[in-house]
């Protein structure tokens, strides 16, 4: 494979690096963090004042996995870099929306409906964060590491754990969604705006390509699928 071709007026200056970064670790924070792990230590919150049942519990945790494989799915075979940034953005905006959602019903269908696309958003911004900040980093001729990107991730389930612990004695399980909603709500720009757009969506001045994850044709494709079904399983 070609190796990507940098420019010598592009430079990962070390704020840039910084900003990136910081776009990343939101867009884990809000996508993961909230959007897909804020289910699992409220669970015991939804079973005891809201009478969530196992076998529903259960359900709705495999929506969860359900969202996860159909964003993949999406995302394999999906080539533009203006569409993938797209789906990007409306990843961010089905993770605030998917966790308002839970405290606005006790409806068992909605909360499944907004687990698969809490699920969906998750993988999905999960993926194409990493994808841009890497193709950011490459066309700078900056090394290729995502080290930094990926403590978001961590931290990320670390913040759902933490913020219930302050918000368990403050409210119920309803608010305590709500409290989600609005920290979800808070990342939502540093996620949007910080995170570098893919070359051909960014601006008129380059050319446009295919993204880094079709570049390949259908063999990238394949191990992009590969790669999201091994992170569902």
């Amino acid at each position: 494979m070609p190796r990507p071709q940098t420019q010598p007026n592009l430079q990962a200056t070390p704020g840039a690096l910084r900003r990136a970064f910081a776009g990343g670790i939101a867009a884990q924070l809000l996508t993961i963090g909230i959007a897909r792990f804020a289910y699992t230590p409220l669970l015991p919150a939804m079973q005891a004042e809201a009478g969530l049942s196992p076998r529903a519990a259960g359900l709705l945790g495999a929506l969860i996995y359900a969202g996860y494989l159909a964003a993949v799915l999406l995302l394999s075979g999906l080539r533009r870099p203006g569409h993938r940034l797209a789906v990007y953005r409306a990843c961010l905006v089905l993770a605030v929306a998917s966790t308002a959602a839970m405290a606005m019903t006790d409806r068992l269908w909605i909360w499944g409906l907004a687990r698969f696309l809490g699920g969906a958003a998750g993988a999905g911004g999960m993926l194409l964060a990493a994808e841009f900040i890497l193709g950011w980093l490459r066309a700078r001729g900056a090394r290729p590491e995502l080290g930094p990107h990926f403590t978001g991730l961590g931290l990320g389930i670390c913040l759902s754990g933490l913020a219930v612990l302050a918000l368990d004695p403050l409210a119920g399980w309803r608010g305590q969604w709500a409290g989600f909603a609005v920290i979800a709500l808070l990342l939502v720009p540093a996620a949007w705006h910080l995170v570098p757009r893919p070359a051909s969506a960014a601006g008129p001045p380059r050319a446009a390509g295919p993204s880094p994850a079709a570049a390949e044709g259908g063999a990238g494709r394949r191990w992009f699928a590969l790669f999201g079904a091994g992170y569902l399983l």
